[in-house]
Order: structure tokens, then C-alpha cells, then sequence
């Protein structure tokens, strides 16, 4: 067996796909390629990497992808996102077998786009012909996803596997006997992703001197009114906007909350399995992908930002309910986001395929 990784995002490949092949070479010994646009340099000593250019899919790199796939005798293809699943099209031959892993679906399943019901439709036809036809094994990454697009066989993935590290009760302990609460966002900065209710809540706490917030992450189709609010944010002494930041570690080994007010359907956010991994209490919406990630006693649904400051507050006073809810939230993640348990699935799923 060999395969190819094809993903139109730089940073889903170092972040994502670069682990899960490193872990397929390991485990089972099959190299498996990636393919993604140019950005940050992805090496490893178990498969190789090759780009696009900086604009990542197009009509002119389909030649490209299509003479490296001859070239190669790869047994299967993994394309990721819609993107590269439409690219699929143009190269696909019968002996290879194509996974679609399918995420992004957000944008399409949001009943608040006035385009929404054409979409979806356009969706539906789309991966039923395309399933009918090509016999693809199928990766989501919610249930809702399959139920809206009604395919009837597919593995549910639960993230794109983040790895487990070393995580000390002790620090934990010491974090939280901390006088000042920290909390972090880590998300694209949009509407959907609840931009409303993150300035909301930073204007809520903005010169409260016990409380620290941190909002990390890239600013994406904003008008100029919010981007002002966004950077007058940085005015106030107990809040940081960062922009976009790669290495986020640090944020959340200091952080002791995560709120992700996220108003449309996710697979499962990396924000918040990252969270969980460092023991942060989770606080987020009752939406698709996100919901079962405060599954264990480890966090609570965003009702309203007063209330959400209120339960924050409460909770950080009990320390002994805080390190509880804390250590549920890595419990959470061990028993279910760790990489080795996701990838396993997923290498069953195709092996069974």
C-alpha cells in the first residue's frame, strides 16, 4: 500500500496531515505522500512532500498532480476538503482508491445564508452521483454532516488527531492557584465564528484587572467596523488581540478557560482538542463537532455572555471543582482526540474499506 495526502491548505498539512503520515510510515509502514500549496517547508524521513504554488488548487497544477500521480503507484488518495475532491475528477483511475475526507461544511449547512438551500442541494446531487459512480470511502467529521448530505456509509472521525503530551497535575495545581483568570480564543476571526459574541464578551471584562483574555487568530472577511472593535480591544491592559499565531502552546499552559462561541457547525474545532488536551474548561456553543467536547463534566454551553462571565467566575473560585472539571477535560481528550485512537479508526475504516 502507498498513499497520497492532496489538501489546498498549507497549514492543515503541517498541522494535520504531516502527523498522520508520519504515523501510517510507523505503524504500518506505508509511505504516505503529501501534496499541499507552498508555504511553511514540511520534512520528514517518511514520505515526501510536493506543492502547488502559493495558490494552492487551480486548473494549470491538475497536470501536475496528474503526472506525479502516474508516475507513482500509490494504492490510494485521501483528498481533503471539497477542493481537492473536485480535483479527483480529473485524475481519477480505478485501480487507486479515492478517500474523501469531507470538512468545511459549515458555510454550506448554515441556515443563515441566504444561499444556503441551493447549496446544500447542489451538495447533495454532487456526492450522491459521485459516490453511486466512484464507490469512494467516505470520512466525516460529524453526524450531521451524513444525515444532511444522506450518505448512507462513513466513518466519523473525530478530528484530525493531535498528539497526546506530557501533561503534570502538578503545574495544573499551581495554574489554578493563580489569582488572575486566563482565558484564550484560538479561531479564525469571522461572523460564523462568533466574532459578535468574542468582542461582546472582551468588552464585558475590559478593564477588569483579575481577568486576562487572549484572542489569537487570523482576521477574515471583516468590515471596518469590526475592525476597529477589534483592535481598540488591545487599548485594555487585561486584553490581547495577537492575530494569527502558529505556536499557540504557550497560551493555553497559561490559560485556564477556552471559549470558542463558535454559530455554525464544526467537524471537531482543533481549538478545542487542543484545549482539552492542556486542561482547559471549555466553554462553547450547542452546535455540531463542538457540543461533545464538554461531553465529561469539563466544560458548558455558551447561553448568554453574562452568564457565560458568571460560570466562569463561579467556577475558578472553587478550585477543587476547577481542577476536577480540568482533569476531565484531558481525560476527555486520551479516551477520545488523541491521534493514536483517531488514526487507528481511521486506518481500520480503510483497511475494511
Amino acid at each position: 500500500m502507498k498513499f497520497l495526502i492532496v489538501t489546498n491548505d498549507n497549514f492543515d498539512a503541517l498541522n494535520s496531515r504531516f502527523n498522520l503520515s508520519n504515523w501510517f510510515k510507523k505503524n504500518h509502514n506505508i509511505q504516505c505522500d503529501i501534496i499541499c500549496p507552498k508555504g511553511e517547508l514540511i520534512k520528514s524521513n517518511y514520505f515526501e512532500t510536493m506543492y502547488f504554488d502559493r495558490r494552492g488548487v487551480n486548473i494549470k497544477n491538475i497536470k501536475k498532480i496528474n503526472s506525479l500521480v502516474e508516475k507513482n503507484n500509490y494504492s490510494h488518495i485521501i483528498f481533503r476538503g471539497v477542493e481537492s475532491i473536485v480535483i479527483f475528477l480529473f485524475l481519477f483511475k480505478k485501480k487507486i482508491t479515492p478517500i474523501f475526507l469531507l470538512t468545511g461544511l459549515g458555510r454550506v449547512f448554515d441556515k443563515r445564508n441566504r444561499f444556503g438551500f441551493f447549496w446544500r442541494s447542489i451538495y447533495r446531487i454532487f456526492f450522491k452521483l459521485i459516490i453511486l459512480i466512484y464507490k469512494p470511502i467516505v470520512v466525516l467529521q460529524n453526524k450531521n454532516d451524513m444525515m444532511d448530505l444522506r450518505i448512507k456509509t462513513a466513518l466519523i472521525m473525530d478530528g484530525s488527531g493531535v498528539k497526546q503530551q506530557k501533561f503534570s497535575t502538578i503545574f495544573n495545581e499551581k495554574k489554578f492557584n493563580s489569582k488572575i483568570i486566563r482565558i484564550v480564543t484560538a479561531s479564525r476571526l469571522t461572523k460564523s465564528k462568533g466574532i459578535d459574541q468574542i468582542i461582546e464578551f472582551a468588552e464585558k471584562i475590559k478593564g477588569e484587572n483579575h481577568i486576562e483574555y487572549f484572542i489569537l487568530g487570523s482576521i477574515e472577511n471583516l468590515n471596518t467596523y469590526y475592525l476597529s472593535k477589534i483592535y481598540e480591544l488591545n487599548s485594555y491592559s487585561n486584553i490581547s488581540f495577537k492575530g494569527f499565531i502558529s505556536n499557540t502552546k504557550k497560551y493555553y499552559e497559561k490559560c485556564h478557560f477556552s471559549f470558542f462561541p463558535t454559530q455554525y457547525r464544526e467537524g471537531s474545532p482543533r481549538f478545542l482538542i487542543e484545549s482539552l488536551r492542556s486542561g482547559l474548561i471549555i466553554f462553547t456553543t450547542d452546535m455540531p463537532g463542538c457540543k461533545k467536547t464538554i461531553s465529561n463534566d469539563n466544560g458548558f454551553l455558551i447561553l448568554s455572555i453574562t452568564e457565560t462571565l458568571k460560570e466562569i467566575k463561579e467556577t475558578f473560585a472553587d478550585k477543587n471543582k476547577a481542577l476536577e472539571m480540568s482533569l476531565n477535560s484531558v481525560k476527555l481528550f486520551n479516551s477520545v482526540y488523541q491521534d493514536k485512537i483517531v488514526y487507528s479508526k481511521l486506518f481500520k475504516f480503510i483497511k475494511d474499506g
